[in-house]
Formats: C-alpha cells, sequence, structure tokens
C-alpha cells in the first residue's frame, strides 16, 4: 500500500525517477504526487529535498534508482493506492507477471489518476479496481483506536458512507483470488 504498492511495482519492472521527482519538489513544484509530506510524516519531502541537495551519497543513491530492480522470484503483485506517477511509462509497459492494482476514488494523497490508473494503463494486461465515493488513501490502513481517530483523523476518519471493515474484507477477498488465479491454485 502506498510507497509499498510502489515498492512492489519497483520489483515488477517498474524503474521510478525519484531523483526527478526531488528536482521538482526542491524547484518548488508540486504538480506530481509526493512534493506533498503524507500525514504521518510531515517533514518527509522538506528532508529529502534537503538531503538531496546537500548530502552527496544520498543524491548518488537517489539518482541510482533509475536503475531497474527487478526481482524474479516476484511472479504476481497486488499493489494498493501504489505511489506510480514516478514510473516512467516505458518501464511499466514491460512488466510482464500479473498485476492487480486497488484505489479509492477519494484519494487526495496519490490521486488516482496520476498514481493507480497511470500505472494500469501502462501495465499489459493489469487489472484495476476503483473504490468509489469517499474511499480513501488511509481507508486501506488498519481501523483506528478512538485516540489515534481524535490525534490523527485525516489517518482514521473515512468520508461517511465509507466502511472501512468493508473495504478491507472486499480487499482482501480481491487479492485472495487474484494470488489463486495468478499463481495456479
Amino acid at each position: 500500500m502506498s510507497f509499498g504498492g510502489y515498492t512492489v511495482l519497483e520489483a515488477a519492472g517498474g524503474i521510478g525517477d525519484m531523483s526527478a521527482l526531488m528536482r521538482e519538489c526542491e524547484a518548488g513544484k508540486t504538480p506530481r504526487a509526493g512534493c506533498q509530506p503524507p500525514p504521518e510524516f510531515p517533514g518527509l519531502v522538506k528532508e529529502a529535498t534537503e538531503l538531496y541537495r546537500t548530502d552527496a551519497a544520498y543524491r548518488k543513491a537517489m539518482d541510482a534508482g533509475g536503475e531497474p530492480h527487478v526481482d524474479g522470484r516476484i511472479r504476481a503483485v497486488f499493489a494498493m493506492a501504489p505511489f506510480a506517477a514516478v514510473f516512467s511509462a516505458g518501464s511499466l509497459e514491460k512488466i510482464r507477471i500479473p498485476v492487480e492494482i486497488v484505489v479509492g476514488a477519494g484519494d487526495p494523497i496519490l490521486t488516482p489518476k496520476d498514481n493507480a490508473e497511470y500505472a494500469a494503463a501502462h501495465i499489459p494486461r493489469a487489472k484495476l479496481t476503483v473504490y468509489p465515493g469517499g474511499v480513501g488513501h488511509y481507508t486501506f490502513v488498519d481501523s483506528c483506536t478512538a485516540l489515534g481517530k481524535k490525534e490523527m483523523p485525516q489517518l482514521c476518519v473515512d468520508a461517511a458512507g465509507v466502511n472501512r471493515h468493508e473495504i478491507h474484507e472486499e480487499a482482501g477477498q480481491a487479492a485472495i483470488k487474484f494470488f489463486d488465479r495468478a499463481l495456479g491454485k
């Protein structure tokens, strides 16, 4: 989910250009997902762009991110609300394993159009499920305690009419069916 979705797409053959994202963020551009910090890590983008600007080793590691990181042991990928805007279309088009992507239509963190829909449009035979309405980015994470709802409502409180438990059940069942089909069970 989220950066985990990015990771599995990278392991499947997608090539993300995080250094281009760092340059865009540093220049103050925010057209793509990733320049605004997620609520759970408010200092992330500022710290990452500062490290990219000032730390040669960090910059070198980020620039090396444009190399392929395919893991041949992975035979199928189920990505939830993936951070995918940084992948080149050409690298996504070369993915040959089964891929299924789920996302909420109401995701304001990693907008479906620029991320999940973009990835699904470029990965051959990828299946995309967009949960309707106010299903957001954090709908896919665990249910929160009362304290969590009070302290971090943006992560814990879903839009009216969204039942987080039902979305978890649906996505979980979809993942089981997908892996059974993809892996021949």
